[in-house]
């Protein structure tokens, strides 16, 4: 059986259970401290985490960016992306 190993936990908190449906890894230089991971939900909502590197005895991630939709926003298509340069690229259709 295969063995894993968890090195972070990202915990939502809040209000906000709405299941995260798309996860998108972006790899930074060997020269920065942390990698990003964006996270959206069925709901539309986005949130960019700081890793730290390294892995183990790094800081826990943490939210660096998070981008809600507003209340009432009923559930449609979304998607994201990272752009080469390392920029969030976000659709939803509302």
């Amino acid at each position: 059986m295969p063995l894993f190993v968890v090195h972070h936990t990202l915990a939502q908190g809040g209000d906000n259970l709405a299941p995260v449906t798309q996860i998108a890894w972006h790899g930074s230089s060997s020269r920065q401290k942390s990698d990003m991971l964006a996270t959206q939900t069925d709901d539309g909502d986005l949130k960019v985490w700081s890793i730290s590197k390294p892995i183990d005895g790094g800081e826990p991630a943490r939210i660096v960016r998070m981008l809600k939709k507003p209340d009432g926003y009923a559930q449609s298509r979304n998607w994201m992306s990272w752009s080469r340069n390392g920029r969030i690229i976000q659709y939803s259709d509302w």
